[in-house]
């Protein structure tokens, strides 16, 4: 257990010290990274399962032909 609550402390002492070197606009600059990030991984997932619906309704013949120029155009 000490040796576990040892290695805690010391990388929150880590943790503490760089962000208390941060000024704000570096706190603003690695949020607003990390938002970026964030929603480039989101719009990835959710744009690969969309695919994946459609490509799905393709193959069960669901789709029609029209139907899937509108997906595609939009």
């Amino acid at each position: 257990m000490e040796k576990i609550t040892a290695w805690l402390a010391y990388w929150i002492s880590v943790a503490l010290t760089f962000f208390g070197a941060m000024t704000p606009q570096d706190f603003a600059a690695y949020f607003g990274a990390l938002g970026v990030v964030l929603t480039v991984g989101v719009n990835w997932y959710y744009r690969r399962k969309s695919y994946a619906l459609l490509a799905l309704q393709v193959r069960q013949g669901s789709l029609s032909g029209e139907a899937m120029s509108n997906v595609i155009n939009r």
